[in-house]
């Protein structure tokens, strides 16, 4: 079934989506929307949701601590542990809508899962990853899977088979919190203590180098050529030919810990969700707080 405007999703994400995936009118306010909810009660296995997907058929997949869901608006598919072999855990870190149309799911201890249709493959350390403890995932231009975990770095190539491609000790930390691409087709890759690059086949750490060497909770390369890294307590840096720029506070954000990063399709708009909880937006000006409160709380002008 695919989605186009019968539905919106609750709490932040909504206004994070394009308007024409879940018909909200952008001249309307958004308590004016109408706003439907779904939790355990109507089939999701679990209540706290660490990512939110769509597919190119249109279906929306959430990440659970109980396994991850496929949704057609009516109703949940789970994925877990009970309903394949392949999955051997149900904690699910992050999810990867890749452009063939098919999911892939980092869990915690289980590996990487790969749904393609109705197959399901799963991928472990005797496949080559070098965790079985998957943390962030993303898709390069060269179609490539690059799978970060606990212990370093890997990427699953176009012939399926997985490779390791930096081992823990080649970066700042082990474990990766994030990835991204940015415009020249170079890797960047966020730790728990800093960045690294990598870029034609060879791997550079930036712990040294007046990068960042906070925890690395987002990464996100924009279409002007930055990259923006969101850090744990050290705000949000703009990196931009060669040069930083430092955003806290003073300059509109909600906290100094920006935990996910957006760049809207057209370009024009950042979108940034913070822990603790808010959310701001950046269209050529300063940042515009959005929200500052308990999540579930709604939106209002800060």
């Amino acid at each position: 079934m695919r989605l186009k405007s019968r539905w919106g999703v609750v709490l932040l994400i909504l206004p994070l989506w394009p308007v024409e995936s879940f018909g909200i009118d952008p001249h309307v306010a958004l308590e004016q929307n109408l706003i439907q909810t779904w939790g355990v009660d109507q089939g999701l296995p679990q209540g706290i949701v660490s990512s939110v997907v769509q597919t190119s058929d249109g279906y929306i997949w959430a990440g659970t601590q109980e396994g991850f869901v496929r949704f057609d608006g009516v109703n949940f598919v789970v994925y877990d542990k009970a309903a394949t072999e392949a999955i051997r855990s149900n904690i699910t870190r992050a999810l990867l809508p890749a452009r063939d149309g098919s999911l892939y799911a980092a869990t915690n201890g289980g590996g990487l899962i790969h749904v393609e249709g109705r197959q399901i493959h799963s991928y472990r350390m005797t496949d080559g990853l070098p965790s079985n403890s998957v943390t962030a995932l993303y898709q390069s231009s060269d179609s490539t899977i690059w799978i970060g975990t606990q212990k370093g770095l890997a990427r699953r190539q176009n012939d399926r088979r997985v490779v390791l491609v930096a081992s823990g000790e080649q970066l700042p930390h082990p474990a990766i919190t994030a990835l991204t691409e940015d415009w020249s087709g170079q890797l960047w890759i966020g730790t728990r203590q800093g960045i690294a690059t990598l870029k034609d086949g060879h791997l550079f750490r930036h712990d040294m180098d007046g990068f960042p060497t906070e925890q690395i909770l987002s990464l996100c390369a924009t279409r002007d050529g930055s990259v923006w890294i969101g850090t744990q307590g050290g705000g949000l840096l703009r990196y931009r030919s060669g040069k930083f720029r430092i955003y806290t506070e003073s300059d509109g954000l909600p906290s100094k810990s920006p935990s996910a990063i957006y760049e809207d399709r057209h370009g024009t708009n950042l979108i940034l969700i913070f822990r603790p909880p808010g959310l701001a937006t950046r269209r050529y000006r300063p940042f515009s707080k959005i929200v500052k409160a308990t999540c579930g709380s709604g939106p209002h002008r800060a």
